[in-house]
């Protein structure tokens, strides 16, 4: 499966660091361990900006039809809102769909509320 393999980045190699301390000698140790870290951190950043795009990238679609072999869509717009309402007995469902919209629409007594999807 192509999600089960890990993303692509880049092939650079990272800064040698040892370099830097040797030509650093006469420098404060304690410059030098910032200045180390500061890279470090943002070689992290880096990394850490890239799995972000490639997992967004991969999971904010969703293939409509045969597996990937159809066409591809954002979540976000094949997303409806859900709607919570009160009344219902909680037991097993034996209606048909449509007379429970029949119903549902005789009725209209009872408060829904919206569930956007950041609220889940």
């Amino acid at each position: 499966m192509k999600s089960d393999q890990p993303p692509d980045f880049s092939q650079e190699p990272l800064p040698d660091d040892n370099i830097e301390v040797e030509s650093l000698d006469s420098e404060d140790p304690l410059k030098i361990t910032h200045n180390l870290l500061d890279r470090r951190s943002q070689t992290l950043l880096t990394v850490q900006q890239d799995i972000k795009a490639k997992l967004k990238h991969m999971y904010q679609h969703i293939s409509e039809g045969i597996g990937h072999h159809g066409n591809q869509s954002l979540l976000k717009d094949i997303y409806t809102e859900l709607y919570i309402t009160e009344g219902g007995s909680g037991g097993l469902n034996n209606e048909h769909e449509v007379r429970q919209i029949e119903m549902a629409s005789k009725k209209q007594t009872t408060q829904e509320t919206s569930i956007k999807c950041n609220d889940i």
